[in-house]
């Protein structure tokens, strides 16, 4: 961050927002970036409380960013976060998902519509080996819970689509960590351009797709991706019915 008064503005932020949840740092952000719309430090404070939130407001984010002067608009980081939102807007909620078809374990190529998951909600998790290993254990226990409570479900299907680059550690990864849904990987990790489109940014991630393809959900996970999941079953069970 350059200049003093970006940065003094920025740690003074940071200190009186360190104890704050979350959601409050998110709502202090925005009225920083409202009463400061000419400071480089607003952008940095976009991108990092509003941008990268779990679930990001899009027309929320555009509308703070058309209120930043030019001077601003110019700069290479408006720039990037302008494609970056571009790429977040492509998978949010209701929007149909971007394809992929990636190898599983056995070099079978899987993708949505692949037999296993037709006419179900899938719920797809993005992970890696390499990632935060408190995460996975904490996140892979909740999946494995998950998976047993649906792997019969007619209505709910679950892909997990690795970031490795290495084949070996990946395969010994869903070994290792017992992932016995079906898990898919094309070596790119981060950069990988099947996964680009999905903004994964930080690993675990998730999305629930309904089987037309539109995103149902984004990085939810606890009692709020249980509830989701149970809904959309019940949902789907229904509509079937009719």
């Amino acid at each position: 961050m350059n200049g003093n008064a970006d940065n003094e503005a920025l740690t003074a932020f940071m200190k009186e927002t360190a104890d704050d949840t979350e959601a409050v740092k998110r709502k202090k952000a925005e009225e920083f970036i409202k009463n400061h719309r000419h400071m480089l430090a607003g952008i940095y404070l976009l991108d990092r409380f509003l941008v990268d939130a779990d679930s990001i407001d899009i027309e929320k984010v555009k509308g703070l960013m058309e209120t930043m002067p030019g001077k601003l608009q110019d700069t290479r980081y408006v720039e990037w976060l302008k494609e970056k939102i571009a790429q977040a807007e492509k998978v949010q909620v209701d929007r149909y998902v971007p394809y992929f078809d990636l190898p599983n374990t056995k070099g079978k190529r899987i993708n949505r519509l692949s037999e296993a998951f037709r006419e179900k909600y899938l719920l797809v998790n993005f992970w890696a080996s390499w990632a935060d290993s408190l995460s996975n254990e904490y996140r892979n226990r909740e999946l494995r819970q998950l998976y047993q409570k649906y792997k019969k479900n007619k209505y709910i299907g679950m892909l997990g689509v690795s970031l490795d680059v290495a084949p070996e550690t990946w395969k010994a990864a869903v070994k290792k960590d017992s992932l016995e849904w079906e898990q898919v990987c094309d070596e790119g990790g981060l950069n990988s351009e099947a996964t680009a489109p999905y903004v994964v940014d930080g690993l675990p991630a998730n999305v629930l797709i309904s089987p037309e393809g539109r995103v149902v959900a984004k990085n939810i996970w606890g009692d709020a991706l249980q509830q989701k999941l149970e809904e959309s079953a019940a949902e789907l069970e229904k509509r079937k019915k009719k």
